[in-house]
């Protein structure tokens, strides 16, 4: 089921049985929620936050947040309190 709510995509998949498969909430870089804003700026501060995804997987929670600086864009991955970026691009 893909919908929109308070300005925010989301989508959500059901197995046959009618129980939660996953959810997706994709976030511009004005709606990225506050404890993922603070966690990712603390140690990059001087990139931009461009966009973000919370994934809602069974019992699992994770937030992607994709930033940028001139040249450079990565990625990071928050999840059971911890951070880890997982993918920098970089502009030769």
């Amino acid at each position: 089921v893909d919908f929109t709510e308070d300005g925010i995509r989301q989508k959500i998949a059901f197995n046959r049985k009618g129980t939660l498969t996953y959810a997706i909430k994709y976030y511009n870089a004005n709606q990225v929620p506050e404890h993922a804003r603070k966690n990712v700026k603390s140690t990059y501060y001087d990139y931009e936050i461009v966009a973000a995804q919370e994934l809602t997987i069974g019992r699992d929670n994770i937030t992607l947040v994709q930033l940028t600086r001139p040249t450079h864009w990565i990625t990071v991955r928050i999840a059971d309190g911890e951070m880890e970026q997982i993918s920098h691009l970089r502009e030769n």
